[in-house]
């Protein structure tokens, strides 16, 4: 906090009152307005950074008390999605980061720039603390702000392989050594909707939540076992993302080197004048949208140094006295400091958005927006595409922009309205900011789900009727095939019935419920009516699918897809008898290789779907019913909990005070909300099963109120219902 609010360094002003961090080029062939834009950017990078150690010091307080617990969360993921909106790997790299700058005071230092140079960023720190001792620290230091991050990393997995150290043995929190890619497939609808199915399976079975990594290695472990494996001679490429020296079409991307070729130079000067000229078009006085948007925020920034001696106050105590009364303290301000970190990235997103709108990144001699946001601001590139691409929705949402900027919504809602507003131009968003504003980001994820399965559903619909309508003439439309048309893939006819409003609470809860088996009979019939659309030729509807993998690991699923499609290509035939027996994957294969075509790679990733769907979801295994599992979906219902394992029953009205073991009294709870919540003053729960249940989260001084995963006042009688 002291290096963001100190006066030795001023956040507004002229570009020349932050270190120039070095680059290639010569500003005098680089328009005027890209420029001051490149200024602003490094501006508001250098208070990001400021906030990286106050960031740490207020995260390692909090992890070292455990605060989640007693704010009523089960484990640090849930207390950090549901609190402040951010994953747990954000909150572990800060005490990471903590740790590092403890042990090297010239590395906190060199983080947020208080030593007088460039700031470091978190993720150059984390890689130099990874390999650097007391005596090299500040060579390593020296080295990352010459030769950039791509070189940095490139030199500490050169030192870890030096130290017998594998690369791959990196924890989590270090994600600079993994090289990720993007796996993309057009699939028809149902297989889009299958995919959906298994996701929300593998959650149930591997006990929580899951992201895409986790399911893509338990989909390539169980097809494994079963024999489906990549072939020899079969090696898939694919382009990473923001790869070193490439942009993310793939071409070469211009020098960085001092003095930049003789055909960049003249094609930078050709653009200069017309760059300028469209910038300054229409925009007034040539100061675009995201410009106007940087200045605000550092204005606000230069007012905040007069209360520098307060914050630095509140920052210290907070910190340095550990007691159970300060936990609500260090979670205010651990807020507070968020809340500025995301006014931060907003005109960063907006002010990269333009310059990525302009192709700027040439002209200032980068490859494109990954490579200027990592070797220029310091910043993640998934991060900073993340937050363009979510600049780019709040354009056409000026609703959902002003309740994320005043700090009504959180990244995660912004998110999930950007989503569901997109399909339903008609909505009224003033209902669904009021609906998203005071709900838990369990609820709205699953309700994203459900609101896109409604989406791949109408599509299917659509295509299976166009099939039963027009039979063979489907061809003709341009929408059969194997890829069908570009009209195809945003095709919806009008008055598609999607839902307008927000999802009500029966809904959401009756969309919870699981049975043994629903799975597996969700994907053979999904399967039998691709395999009548395909029997007839009629239109596929494809839709997007993708994946982001690291690059290992998406060879060996595209691997295994092939295998699977070879394998059902080589099928012989059979009798109509033995084939209707068949998994449809089997029988859309048979129908392809029986009119001489090749079997599309979908097929394949469906029969892997299959595959694990009978595997995973066999109603024998489990011939018990039990209506409070099913009703619960094998998930605990504390507001905001992702727990799947570990379930207990708990009695509302307990049964020493006269409960009975109706349905209505009981309800799934994991094995920290029932014995350290419920029976250990952590979390309170009243009311009837399932819509009518009140709870109050973590300790009094740090509780909050829920009801159906909706955020609730604090009357005087829920107190007393609760307390």
């Amino acid at each position: 906090m002291r290096s963001l609010l100190s006066n030795d360094m001023t956040v507004a002003g002229s570009a020349a009152s932050v270190p120039v961090r070095p680059r290639g080029g010569s500003r005098d062939v680089v328009p005027a307005a890209v420029a001051e834009s490149d200024a602003l950017l490094c501006q508001l990078a250098w208070l990001r950074h400021g906030l990286l150690l106050p960031l740490a010091g207020v995260a390692a307080s909090l992890t070292s008390h455990s605060a989640w617990l007693a704010c009523g969360c089960s484990n640090v993921e849930d207390f950090c999605r549901e609190g402040f909106q951010r994953t747990s790997r954000w909150l572990r790299n800060l005490v990471l980061l903590h740790a590092a700058t403890a042990r090297f005071p010239a590395l906190g230092a060199a983080v947020s720039g208080a030593d007088g140079g460039w700031p470091l960023g978190q993720m150059a720190a984390l890689a130099i603390a990874r390999v650097a001792t007391v005596s090299d620290v500040e060579r390593w230091i020296e080295r990352a702000r010459v030769h950039g991050l791509e070189s940095l990393r490139q030199a500490v997995g050169a030192v870890l392989q030096e130290r017998g150290e594998a690369l791959e043995d990196t924890p989590e929190e270090e994600p600079y050594v993994e090289r990720r890619v993007l796996y993309r497939l057009e699939v028809p609808p149902e297989v889009a909707l299958a995919h959906e199915a298994l996701r929300d399976l593998h959650r149930a079975v591997a006990g929580g939540e899951t992201g895409t990594r986790g399911f893509a290695e338990a989909l390539i472990g169980e097809v494994s076992s079963s024999g489906v494996v990549p072939p020899e001679d079969y090696r898939p490429r694919f382009v990473p993302l923001a790869a070193p020296g490439r942009s993310l079409s793939g071409r070469a991307a211009p020098s960085r080197a001092i003095g930049w070729p003789s055909e960049v130079r003249r094609r930078n000067e050709r653009g200069a004048g017309a760059a300028r000229s469209s910038w300054a078009r229409g925009r007034g006085q040539g100061c675009t949208p995201g410009m106007r948007q940087a200045h605000r925020v550092l204005a606000e920034f230069e007012r905040l140094e007069a209360r520098q001696a307060r914050l630095v106050r509140a920052l210290e105590g907070a910190t340095q006295r550990t007691r159970r009364r300060r936990l609500r303290r260090l979670v205010a301000l651990l807020r507070r400091l968020v809340l500025l970190e995301n006014r931060i990235e907003i005109a960063l997103g907006d002010l990269s958005l333009e310059l990525h709108e302009e192709r700027a990144w040439g002209l200032l001699g980068y490859a494109g927006l990954e490579s200027y946001a990592e070797e220029r601001l310091g910043v993640g590139g998934s991060t900073a595409r993340g937050r363009v691409h979510l600049s780019r929705q709040l354009r056409r949402l000026p609703l959902v922009r002003a309740a994320y900027e005043s700090g009504r919504l959180g990244l995660e809602m912004t998110r999930f309205l950007c989503a569901v507003l997109r399909d339903r131009p008609g909505a009224d968003a003033r209902i669904w900011i009021e609906a998203a504003a005071g709900t838990t980001v369990k609820r709205l994820r699953h309700e994203e789900r459900l609101l896109r399965r409604e989406v791949l559903e109408a599509r299917a619909a659509v295509a299976q009727s166009m099939t039963r309508g027009r039979g063979g003439d489907a061809r003709r439309d341009g929408f059969a095939g194997r890829g069908g048309s570009a009209e195809s893939a945003r095709f919806f006819p009008p008055g598609l019935p999607l839902r307008h409003e927000p999802v009500d609470d029966a809904t959401w809860r009756r969309s919870l419920r699981r049975v043994p088996g629903e799975t597996r009979a969700v994907l053979f019939g999904l399967g039998l009516s691709l395999v009548e659309r395909v029997a007839q030729q009629g239109p596929l509807l494809p839709v997007p699918w993708k994946l982001v993998l690291r690059e290992d690991l998406a060879v060996r699923l595209r691997g295994c897809v092939e295998a699977a499609r070879r394998a059902l290509s080589a099928q012989p035939e059979r009798a109509p008898a033995a084939a209707c027996r068949l998994w449809p994957s089997a029988r859309i294969a048979a129908s392809y290789v029986g009119r001489g075509e090749r079997v599309p790679e979908w097929v394949g990733y469906l029969g892997l779907l299959e595959e694990c769907a009978a595997e995973w979801d066999d109603p024998e295994r489990m011939p018990r019913r039990d209506r409070v599992l099913e009703r619960d979906g094998w998930q605990c219902m504390a507001p905001g909990c992702t727990a799947r394992a570990d379930l207990q029953r708990h009695h509302l009205r307990h049964r020493s005070w006269g409960g009975g073991d109706e349905a209505e009294n009981q309800l799934l709870l994991c094995v920290t909300h029932h014995q350290l919540g419920e029976h250990g003053g952590q979390a309170r729960c009243r009311g009837r099963a399932p819509l009518d249940v009140v709870w109050r989260l973590g300790r009094q001084d740090l509780a909050t109120w829920w009801q159906n995963e909706k955020r609730l006042p604090r009357p005087p009688h829920v107190n007393r219902r609760c307390a």
